[in-house]
C-alpha cells in the first residue's frame, strides 16, 4: 500500500471517529535557501568569534599577569626597588584588564547595533504574509491550493471545516 493512501486512509479514520485533523500544508511561496557563500555575514560572524578568542585568551593573560604581580608585591621583603616594579606591573595588569573588557564591550554593542540595523532593514523590505487561506479538499482527502500560513483544521463537528 503506498504511503500516501494509508496516510489518508488513516485521516479519514479519524474523521470518523470525530477526531480533529490538522493537515498541515505548504505556506506561501517557496524561499530559497541561504546561500552558504553570504560572505558578509560569514566574515561578520568569524570575525566576531576570532576576536572572542583573542580576548579570552588576553583575558586569562592579563589575570595570569595580575596574579603573579602579586606574587611579586608580596615576595619583595621590603625592597623599595622590587615593590615599586610589582606595583608597576599590578597597574599595568589592571589597566590591560579593562581595556580587555571595554574592547569586548565595544565589539559585541557594534555587533548588536549592525545586526539590529540589518534586521530593521530587511524587515521593511519583505514583502507582507499572506494571511488568506483557501482549501478544498479532493475525493481522495488531499489539500490543496492552500496558500495561507495558518494550517488547515478539518473537524467533523465544526460545519464547513472540511
Amino acid at each position: 500500500m503506498p504511503f500516501a493512501t494509508h496516510l489518508f486512509g488513516l485521516i479519514q479514520t479519524a474523521q470518523a471517529a470525530g477526531s480533529p485533523v490538522v493537515i498541515l500544508a505548504p505556506t506561501g511561496e517557496p524561499s530559497a535557501p541561504p546561500s552558504p557563500f553570504d560572505l558578509p555575514a560569514t566574515l561578520v560572524k568569524v570575525f566576531n568569534s576570532g576576536l572572542d578568542i583573542i580576548l579570552l585568551i588576553a583575558g586569562i593573560l592579563a589575570v595570569f599577569y595580575l596574579v603573579w604581580a602579586g606574587i611579586q608585591y608580596i615576595s619583595a621583603g621590603g625592597s623599595a626597588e622590587k615593590t615599586k616594579v610589582a606595583r608597576a606591573a599590578i597597574l599595568h595588569a589592571v589597566i590591560g584588564i579593562i581595556v580587555i573588557v571595554a574592547s569586548y564591550t565595544i565589539v559585541n554593542l557594534a555587533v548588536t547595533l549592525g545586526n539590529f540595523a540589518n534586521n530593521a532593514a530587511e524587515t521593511s523590505t519583505s514583502p507582507a504574509p499572506n494571511t488568506s487561506s483557501s482549501s478544498s479538499l479532493s475525493s481522495s482527502g488531499a489539500s490543496s491550493n492552500f496558500t495561507g500560513d495558518v494550517p488547515n483544521v478539518c473537524d467533523p463537528n465544526i460545519a464547513g471545516s472540511c
